[in-house]
């Protein structure tokens, strides 16, 4: 089987780190044996222009396109017709590819993966956003299979597809080649080692990076000593370090970091701490299960649907209040807990080849 994944989002020179997770599907099928090509539509390219190279073994074509110029998805569509040619099924990703490619009109079965935070959370996107969400959401019922990484985000997807499919397939989450044990994994009595939490995500408004530093000021009135380390890049990243500063907390917000500083910096934590408004999979906090961390986060994602409340702390309520008191319930109940012991409750449900079989279940093979 010829497989067609066509995504807007794939590491390239310009951007590296874009679409890892589209980048892991596509090695995950061709790990498995599955023919794989990838179309990127790279806004970096002049529209309509094409560049060939193999990655890692995997063909990749970019043709030029920018998804917020209809001139420019329209020069896409020719190259991305002919660059289907000859494949058994096309995988499209995330909404913006959806023009182009109902434009193009594929002559094959057409899977789309969907990831849009604003089809689950439309009150944590902009205000542009909001107003272009119904056009694009209508795009959601052409393809012939939709699938979604959450149950959360199936559900606004089947009130625009009707009784047409969609599918729950979640992310890849590499595991650490090796668990870091957890700092109190022989126990605490005194609870008196301070908390290091992390967060990985960007510092936008989302996220909410201002309500974590005003709950490590709440902790530390409680008495409760904790440290944050953030990990991402964005538009809120100075007033949340003047923030910090105000109040006298130890917030550290280190930018971007490598797929192995990220793991670094979970081994060396004890909670995974997001406040965050509005996640589908939510990757990271599935990524510090798998690395054997309790999580304390919103409601407001997928990660409702596999953390297990032994190790996790969900909460409701957006107050630096509502968040210390579960970081320091989430402390208690796990303390003496191991690593591996909280790995486990996610073991094999977000490998590579897990995933790659069920897209290939899927996709007829």
């Amino acid at each position: 089987m010829i497989i067609a994944v066509v995504t807007p989002w794939y590491p390239s020179q310009a951007r590296p780190v874009s679409g890892l997770f589209v980048k892991r599907e596509v090695d995950a099928l061709d790990g498995i044996g599955e023919e794989v090509r990838v179309i990127h539509l790279d806004r970096d390219l002049p529209d309509g222009a094409q560049a060939r190279q193999t990655v890692g073994g995997v063909k990749v074509l970019r043709i030029g396109m920018n998804p917020a110029n209809p001139f420019s998805v329209m020069k896409a569509v020719a190259p991305l017709r002919a660059a289907v040619v000859g494949v058994d099924v096309v995988n499209t990703h995330a909404i913006s590819a959806l023009p182009v490619a109902a434009a193009a009109r594929f002559p094959v079965p057409w899977v789309h993966t969907e990831h849009w935070s604003a089809l689950s959370s439309p009150e944590s996107a902009s205000a542009l956003l909001r107003t272009v969400r119904p056009g694009f959401a209508a795009l959601l019922r052409l393809p012939d299979v939709v699938v979604a990484e959450s149950e959360r985000l199936a559900a606004p997807i089947r009130q625009f597809r009707g009784n047409r499919t969609v599918e729950l397939i979640p992310c890849i989450v590499p595991a650490p080649n090796q668990l870091v044990p957890r700092r109190n994994e022989g126990g605490d009595p005194t609870g008196s080692v301070p908390i290091r939490l992390v967060s990985t995500g960007g510092v936008i408004p989302r996220k909410n990076p201002l309500l974590a530093v005003h709950t490590l000021a709440e902790l530390r009135d409680r008495g409760v000593d904790a440290s944050l380390r953030w990990i991402g890049e964005d538009e809120q990243k100075s007033e949340a370090i003047r923030l910090a500063s105000d109040l006298g907390v130890d917030a550290k917000f280190l930018g971007a970091l490598s797929p192995q500083q990220v793991q670094e910096e979970l081994a060396s934590a004890d909670i995974f701490f997001a406040p965050t408004q509005g996640e589908n999979f939510f990757v990271a906090a599935a990524e510090a299960l798998v690395s054997g961390r309790p999580i304390c986060a919103s409601d407001q994602g997928g990660h409702t649907e596999y953390a297990d409340p032994a190790f996790s702390e969900i909460v409701s309520e957006q107050t630096p209040g509502a968040y210390a008191e579960a970081i320091i319930r989430l402390r208690d109940k796990t303390r003496g807990v191991t690593a591996a012991e909280i790995a486990a409750t996610v073991e094999r449900r977000f490998t590579a080849e897990t995933v790659a079989r069920a897209y290939v279940g899927l996709y007829g093979g």
